[in-house]
């Protein structure tokens, strides 16, 4: 018997399979309403796979690709002595067009830092040596000012989907309601009722996800009342 404690999406399908005692010919349809689940679970209910760090390279033109699962970013920046700092966010930077020999041929790509003093007014960013754009419409990081080492970090936050995708097996049972919901909730065969009923069970199994995440240990709730403890003067 598997017990691991993480599962892929493989093992989902086959339990959802199991459950409902269907053939291969679904395959495709059930592995796309678990995906749709995956992602939807980890963007507005539970973190089920971890914010994620990658450290990217910068290519010749300023800019860096960005991940496959990538949904949105919670820091951008450099590591200095083991500690991330954080670049500046400047949605003024110029869009790289192009790259010809390795020289970027859009004129306006260069780092606010080497214009005259007087037109880096109102140009954005801080007290960093580099800056940032997110460009959503190319999936790219745009960067301006120099980086040391041509690199930088990034926590963001993933979809939980891409060609690796793994789930704590204790978010299988929330995973697997949905997709029971799923199945019925645009069929005009099944009645109202029973797609109710499929809807309150996923409720209650998200309900359920949730206590588990954000349940206290012991040691967590002691830790919270001697932190209301206050020394006073006894009477």
């Amino acid at each position: 018997m598997d017990t691991n404690a993480i599962v892929t999406i493989d093992y989902i399908l086959a339990s959802v399979k199991a459950y409902l005692q269907v053939d291969d010919k679904q395959d495709e349809l059930l592995m796309q309403m678990i995906l749709d689940c995956i992602t939807d679970l980890n963007i507005f209910h539970a973190d089920l796979s971890g914010h994620k760090t990658v450290t990217m390279d910068i290519s010749d033109i300023n800019t860096v690709d960005l991940p496959e699962d990538f949904v949105d970013y919670i820091k951008i920046g450099r590591i200095i002595n083991n500690k991330i700092y954080t670049l500046s966010l400047n949605d003024n930077l110029a869009t790289p067009h192009s790259e010809d020999c390795g020289e970027d041929t859009n004129p306006y790509i260069q780092s606010v830092y080497d214009l005259p003093y007087e037109q880096q007014y109102g140009t954005g960013g801080g007290y960093n040596c580099a800056e940032y754009k997110i460009d959503k419409r190319n999936r790219r990081i745009i960067i301006g000012g120099g980086v040391p080492g041509s690199q930088i970090i990034m926590e963001y936050i993933s979809s939980g989907v891409c060609s690796e995708t793994v789930v704590p097996r204790y978010a299988v049972p929330v995973i697997r309601a949905y997709v029971y919901w799923m199945r019925v909730e645009n069929d005009p065969r099944v009645p109202f009722n029973e797609k109710e009923r499929k809807q309150n069970l996923y409720v209650t199994e998200m309900r359920r996800l949730k206590e588990f995440e954000t349940r206290l240990t012991v040691d967590e709730i002691m830790d919270a009342i001697y932190r209301g403890y206050r020394q006073t003067i006894k009477r």
